[in-house]
């Protein structure tokens, strides 16, 4: 029981972090009003499916796993071999169920220009470029907050303030 409030008070909070970028940028955007349609269901999981959205969440989780098991030492690896293997087995849930985010965000219209743009070229070199753009992110990031904090611990050291 205490690997699982382990699990749920670490793990869970990064992988809804992780999911929620799309989410995010779907919810700052005007545009639909009302429950959806079912024409602007479909396309809305078109764009979702066409966005690489199930290859992002797999990466993302992928390259935070790693971190997750270092933080959690007590949880068997088993537990996060099963967690992977699961994450892949059923992510297209999680892909289908932001469909009726986006259906309820953007217009029929706006999500047709969005599903233009996934599925032109550049579109296409997006999505495929995506998880490399992901890792190389996710790398700057780790390495900007271990600046920010060095600075950080520098600063307080310097007035006289423990870490601890």
């Amino acid at each position: 029981m205490q690997s699982f409030r382990v699990w749920r008070s670490r793990l869970l909070p990064v992988l809804l972090g992780m999911i929620a970028l799309p989410i995010t940028l779907a919810a700052q955007a005007p545009g639909g009003s009302g429950a959806p349609d079912a024409a602007r269901l479909k396309v809305a999981r078109r764009v979702v499916q066409a966005s690489g959205a199930e290859a992002i969440i797999l990466k993302s989780i992928e390259l935070t796993l790693p971190g997750q098991r270092a933080q959690s030492p007590t949880i068997p690896a088993e537990f996060w071999e099963r967690f992977l293997v699961k994450a892949r087995a059923d992510v297209g849930v999680l892909v289908d169920s932001l469909a009726p985010v986006y259906a309820a965000r953007f217009t029929k219209a706006e999500l047709e220009q969005l599903l233009a743009f996934y599925e032109s070229p550049v579109g296409r070199r997006v999505v495929a470029d995506q998880p490399a753009i992901a890792q190389e992110s996710q790398q700057l990031g780790m390495r900007w907050g271990t600046r920010m904090g060095a600075a950080i611990a520098v600063e307080m050291a310097n007035e006289g303030k423990p870490l601890q």
